[in-house]
């Protein structure tokens, strides 16, 4: 054992001296080596990290710019795509328009080529010897009878023109190559309102759908879906309007409508001197005609439905076909008149009148309608409480009808009552009301925008002209069906109105402006301004001594009758039986502000 402890004593000598010192130094260096592999490690570990740290860096820098990258190209296709579908849009918009324009300076050129040949033809001496020679006479009828033929080859020039456009504009709007396949819900929901480009996001391919197009059909109002596209094929086809033999059919088909004949009572009155069914071309003096009230009332009272065989009637009637320039003169010049016999007009009229049209037209989609418990609607507004502080509203007042909604369906079975005790003036009625907003956008919950479709004579187009003073100051196409009895109270309209009878007959007692004091309003703020607070279905006389002073006029309305109304004119309306009115107004004239506001309005 003690010769081991010299082993160990003798080899820590030798590692001493080998060390290079004493065993303190030794130990010294043996932790500094330590410490420098410590910090060489923890360097390595570093430098590890902060590369990997970089590498990952790079790899998300790499892959924010591709999704930036790839986003921004998506973003540019899909916005360059809706801008080819945008200028798309609006070249088939400026070449809609452009032909419109064609269109109505056609029209324009035919109708003051009309016009200076009527002048001509007016400015002929009737009581002048002019005896022409019989070879005078054979070239002045073969000039008429040019004139005629020129006049006719322009007009079947424009039909013409208007066929290859339309033509053109449905071809344009047809795809061959598209799958034109709907999906189960795009049927349901009417998905496609048109027959342009329905553009896909992302880039997918473009889809186009084949709809048949009517000819009245405008770009940007109207019902686009296919269920109306198929229904207006369906009787478009059934009753086609090509030529003179679809107008004559049309013709014949409105005039059987027309149940009866209304005369004139003249009485010898030597204040009317023009016959209403071949007025003068300028308005006579004093047009129209009017009666005291109380003579007409006695005649034919409001709440009497039974037909009359003569009647006060003051307006002119002008046949489209023949007299057109001759309604254009008193539209321009600010009265009433009636015109009828428009093809545009009969065509609508015809095809409301076949049986179970409008029930497809309408299907179950409720609309506004008015309730009374009586035969008299009259207009209202909920009242406001500084009209009641005023005094300007009776403390016992209440609405005079409810507003409701119904289908047409059960509206109809309201209106074919054939129990006729029921349609007595005591009786409940229902007034119903479409709306088409056109381009004042949705103002009527379940719009029946169609209507712009249906009555192509009240779009608004210049065109129109007759129908359509200011277009663009257009209130939309509101259509008013009357049962039998209904009565529209006495009132007046802050604007044009043009009024067209699809069907029924409907009576109109109207009054000029001037006679507003005799018609003893409700005042401003009243619920009902601008109605008369008689009852003309049993007048107060003694309440009202001025309304004794009132004069007045009236007209009945048959299917294809369209009758003006400059602003300010008084109108009362009876319904005869069963029928279809629409209107539209286009601006406002101030011919006779004058007296409305005089009356306080």
């Amino acid at each position: 054992m003690h010769s081991n402890v010299q082993k160990r004593t003798a080899h820590s000598s030798r590692l001493e001296v080998t060390n290079g010192g004493s065993p303190s130094s030794g130990n010294a260096n043996a932790h500094a080596h330590g410490n420098a592999d410590k910090s060489t490690r923890r360097r390595r570990l570093r430098r590890k990290k902060t590369s990997a740290y970089a590498k990952s860096q790079r790899r998300f820098a790499i892959l924010q710019a591709t999704v930036g990258f790839i986003l921004l190209l998506v973003v540019s296709l899909h916005a360059f795509r809706t801008i080819q579908a945008k200028r798309a849009e609006w070249r088939r918009d400026a070449a809609a328009d452009q032909f419109n324009k064609d269109i109505a300076n056609d029209a324009q050129a035919m109708k003051d080529r009309h016009r200076r040949e009527n002048k001509r033809n007016r400015n002929v001496d009737p009581n002048a010897e002019n005896v022409l020679e019989p070879e005078d006479k054979g070239r002045r009828d073969a000039a008429a009878d040019q004139f005629n033929k020129e006049i006719a080859n322009d007009a079947q020039a424009m039909k013409d023109r208007h066929r290859r456009e339309n033509k053109h504009n449905r071809n344009q709007n047809m795809d061959p190559d598209a799958e034109n396949v709907l999906e189960p819900e795009d049927k349901e929901n009417g998905k496609y309102h048109s027959a342009r480009d329905r553009v896909k996001s992302w880039g997918k391919k473009i889809k186009r759908i084949s709809q048949y197009q009517h000819s009245d059909i405008m770009p940007n109002i109207g019902d686009k879906s296919l269920a109306y596209a198929r229904l207006r094929k369906e009787y478009d086809e059934l009753l086609p309007a090509e030529d003179d033999k679809d107008v004559d059919r049309m013709r014949a088909n409105v005039e059987a409508l027309r149940k009866r004949t209304y005369l004139n009572i003249m009485e010898g009155d030597e204040g009317m001197t023009y016959d209403v069914l071949d007025c003068p071309f300028d308005p006579p003096l004093g047009y129209p005609y009017q009666w005291n009230i109380q003579k007409v009332l006695d005649n034919w009272g409001p709440d009497d439905t039974e037909p009359r065989t003569h009647i006060y009637q003051g307006l002119c009637q002008f046949d489209f076909e023949t007299e057109a320039d001759k309604a254009m003169n008193y539209r321009e010049a600010e009265v009433p008149f009636v015109v009828r016999n428009d093809p545009a007009v009969m065509r609508t009229s015809e095809r409301w009148n076949q049986p179970g049209y409008m029930e497809k037209l309408l299907g179950d989609q409720p609309h506004r309608t008015e309730y009374s418990p009586n035969n008299h609607f009259m207009y209202w507004q909920k009242p406001k409480k500084k009209m009641r502080k005023k005094g300007l509203v009776p403390e016992d007042w209440t609405p005079p009808t409810e507003m409701m909604r119904m289908p047409f369906a059960e509206w109809l079975e309201h209106a074919n009552a054939k129990d006729e005790s029921l349609l007595g003036p005591d009786m409940e009625h229902w007034y119903y009301r479409l709306i088409g907003c056109g381009e004042q956008g949705d103002c009527d919950r379940g719009s029946s925008e169609y209507l712009f479709d249906e009555l192509s004579f009240f779009q608004p187009r210049n065109d129109n002209d007759l129908y359509m003073v200011n277009p663009k100051k257009q209130k939309g196409i509101h259509c008013r069906f009357g049962m039998k009895g209904v009565i529209a109270e006495n009132h007046f309209d802050g604007s044009r109105n043009m009024i067209a009878l699809m069907g029924g007959e409907r009576r109109y007692i109207l009054a000029h402006p001037e006679q507003c004091e005799n018609l003893s309003l409700f005042p401003r703020g009243h619920p009902s301004a601008r109605h008369s607070a008689v009852d003309w279905s049993d007048p107060d006389w003694d309440q009202f001594p001025q309304f004794r002073d009132a004069e007045v006029n009236e007209v009945i309305l048959q299917a294809g009758d369209v009758l003006y109304l400059p602003t300010f004119w008084f109108h009362y309306i009876i319904s005869l039986d069963v029928n279809y009115q629409c209107n539209t107004r286009s601006g406002v004239t101030k011919d006779y502000q004058e007296h409305i506001s005089e009356c306080g309005f």
